[in-house]
């Protein structure tokens, strides 16, 4: 075997990895971090905003990884095309990645700071809850929302004490989004309408950027939103 079709070997085996983590969502993460820092007067990321992006993609991903552990079951019968149904992706490894990827993100957070590793516990326990009790659950979009507001609050501590009126109304407005977002999809909306919702949120995160004077970090921002759009048509993330 050479190298080049080895290569393409590893590849192969490697994408249902990235697309159970839903991937091509990630910069959305990234632009949450970035909003959260700048409301807490880090207008210019630095490193530490970086290792905070790091952290709260690997709790994402961990978190798309324990929804699909989670809704194994009801796949089986319901979704039999899915990564873990249809054997793509053994149960078992999903098991341990998304424990090492929790794991790290936490480490990465104590490293930073004890409040901060205290806020992302709270983000697990919220993750682990809205995943464990989202289907057929009336409020699971107020939780999944939860979870991107703890986002902010997460950067927010990283470089400041307690939160501001600002902090709460921006979480507010998104809040409100990720609900109209899951009604949307709740509604049989799928494909390329789904997939600009989701990225709408780095242009949300933009937006309120650009209001607080963040120029880099709205400009951060809308290459994630433009990130995500482009990795959408390679995995799906929804």
């Amino acid at each position: 075997m050479d190298i080049k079709t080895a290569k393409n070997k590893m590849n192969t085996k490697l994408i249902p990895y990235l697309k159970l983590a839903r991937l091509s969502n990630s910069p959305t993460v990234a632009s949450n971090v970035l909003t959260g820092s700048a409301l807490a007067g880090i207008l210019t990321p630095n490193l530490i905003v970086f290792w905070l992006i790091i952290a709260m993609i690997a709790f994402y991903s961990a978190g798309m990884y324990l929804n699909d552990l989670v809704d194994l079951n009801y796949d089986k019968k319901h979704n039999p095309d899915r990564l873990l149904p249809k054997g793509a992706v053994k149960p078992s490894h999903a098991a341990i990645i998304m424990t090492i990827l929790f794991t790290f993100g936490s480490i990465l957070l104590w490293r930073i700071g004890t409040g901060v590793f205290l806020a992302g516990l709270a983000l697990i326990i919220l993750i682990g809850i809205y995943n464990l009790w989202h289907k057929q659950n009336p409020i699971s979009p107020l939780l999944m929302a939860g979870c991107r507001v703890l986002v902010y609050a997460i950067a927010f501590f990283a470089f400041a004490q307690s939160l501001n009126n600002t902090v709460f109304l921006v979480g507010f407005f998104l809040v409100l989004y990720m609900i109209g977002l899951t009604y949307v999809a709740k509604k049989g909306a799928r494909g390329k309408i789904i997939a600009l919702l989701i990225a709408g949120i780095s242009l949300y995160d933009a937006f309120i950027l650009s209001i607080i004077g963040s120029i880099p970090g709205a400009i951060l921002a809308t290459i994630c939103f433009i990130t995500t759009l482009y990795l959408q048509k390679y995995i799906k993330g929804a």
